[in-house]
């Protein structure tokens, strides 16, 4: 009789000591994922990495500091990057493609790379992407022209304004050429041009920025 008991009691005690053995497993896993993540965004953290921030295949990038002030000991500071190879300017980084390829095959390369098509809507900007650029070919520029809003227009969203272009002397004309926009010099000056979405063009590709409040370590070759 006293084994019978026995039995009995061991046979009610062990459903209880997997429950109670499973709900230490789970506050054991639940405390090491909050673990993790509270690594996790304290790395981040450390890291500085702000909104603006290249996609991740961008392995190897260049530097420079955005903050000129008085540099604080122990301060890392504003750093602004941009990937190996592409041109810093302003809050973008700019990276000039030569080769033959309609507007929508460039569209599409450049966004293979996180960017897009280049909006060059300034004098500056203008002047200084010029410097990289070969005077014998066009340059496709993020901006077309749309029908049904009969207007042109960015595709990366900066605001367009008709009354600050810098459009060659008689263009656009939709009547004779396309509607997509290309960078292009005639009489050595650059301006923009429309010219027709399925030609053949180079291109000019922007992403933005990446800022961090200290400078990141480059990976090892």
């Amino acid at each position: 009789m006293g084994k019978e008991e026995m039995s009995e009691k061991d046979t009610r005690s062990s459903p209880r000591l997997l429950w109670a053995c499973a709900a230490l497993l789970s506050l054991l896993l639940t405390g090491c994922f909050a673990a993790n993540v509270l690594v996790t965004h304290h790395s981040l953290l450390r890291c500085g990495r702000k909104a603006s921030t290249l996609p991740g295949y961008h392995k190897k990038v260049t530097c420079t500091r955005e903050d000129s002030g008085p540099q604080k000991a122990g301060a890392d500071g504003l750093w602004g990057c941009c990937p190996a190879g592409w041109r810093s300017l302003g809050p973008g980084c700019l990276l000039p493609l030569s080769g033959n390829s309609s507007w929508a095959d460039s569209e599409r390369n450049c966004s293979n790379m996180g960017a897009h098509l280049a909006s060059i809507s300034t004098q500056a900007e203008l002047d200084f992407a010029t410097q990289f650029l070969q005077s014998g070919f066009p340059y496709f520029l993020g901006l077309i022209y749309e029908e049904s809003g009969q207007q042109w227009q960015w595709v990366d969203g900066t605001p367009f304004d008709p009354h600050a272009g810098f459009w060659h002397q008689n263009k656009p004309n939709h009547f004779q050429e396309g509607n997509c926009a290309v960078l292009v010099n005639h009489k050595d000056r650059w301006a923009w041009s429309n010219f027709s979405c399925a030609g053949k063009a180079s291109r000019i590709c922007e992403l933005p920025r990446a800022t961090f409040n200290q400078k990141p370590k480059q990976p090892s070759s």
